[in-house]
């Protein structure tokens, strides 16, 4: 929020892609913690069993997040998760290229939903 009242609002729309994401994690995790992490990583699966026996715990991809999320949360429809995915491939984007996808976006073609 700071970013935004900052008036900088690629870094704001940033720092709530990454929001959105933790947010998803969160609730798969007070329904159980194995629903958030890689289950093709085993240590990590111990980990959301309560036996810590890494630090490097591996999560659930955020296309796999949101997927899970329309099973448990009534309102998380398929277009609710669209849009996740959306904000979602900017964030990777804006990540993991020189793109910067939050430069253009208009804070009313989201920010609402």
């Amino acid at each position: 929020m700071v970013r935004k009242a900052a008036g900088d609002l690629d870094e704001y729309q940033l720092w709530a892609s990454l929001a959105l994401e933790l947010l998803g994690k969160t609730a798969l995790s007070r329904q159980h913690p194995s629903l958030a992490v890689d289950p093709l990583h085993a240590p990590s699966l111990f980990v959301a069993a309560g036996v810590n026996i890494t630090t490097d715990v591996k999560t659930i991809t955020a296309k796999t997040l949101f997927e899970r999320l329309t099973h448990l949360v009534p309102r998380f429809d398929k277009l609710v998760q669209k849009f996740c995915m959306d904000i979602a491939e900017r964030r990777n984007s804006e990540l993991h290229s020189a793109d910067l996808p939050f430069k253009t976006m208009r804070l009313d073609a989201w920010e609402a939903h």
